[in-house]
């Protein structure tokens, strides 16, 4: 019987958490939709994102429109809850600005 709840306790413990960002596209007619994503294992959720990750991610977008700039950024996190710890995903999409 212990062991019954203890698997259930364990299958209730781990989840799946999304916060999502809706947003209206602020896109001139013709821009380049451009896309990056990182993501994270953390162990027991001890640590957060580090800045250096997300500003990879800003790089990434920039790198993919030839360093002419990046407009309409939007950032979605989504989280995994594990037993032992969390992967956090974080996904960010824009436009090459004109």
């Amino acid at each position: 019987m212990k062991r019954t709840a203890s698997c259930l306790a364990l299958v209730a413990l781990s989840a799946c958490a999304t916060s999502s960002v809706s947003y209206s596209s602020v896109a001139a007619p013709g821009a380049r939709a451009v896309f990056a994503e990182s993501s994270k294992f953390n162990f027991l959720g001890l640590t957060p994102t580090p800045f250096e990750q997300l500003g990879a991610l800003r790089d990434q977008l920039n790198d993919q429109c030839e360093n002419r700039g990046v407009t309409g950024i939007v950032a979605k996190t989504s989280t995994i809850f594990a037993i032992v710890g969390v992967v956090e995903k974080t996904e960010v999409a824009g436009y090459c600005a004109p």
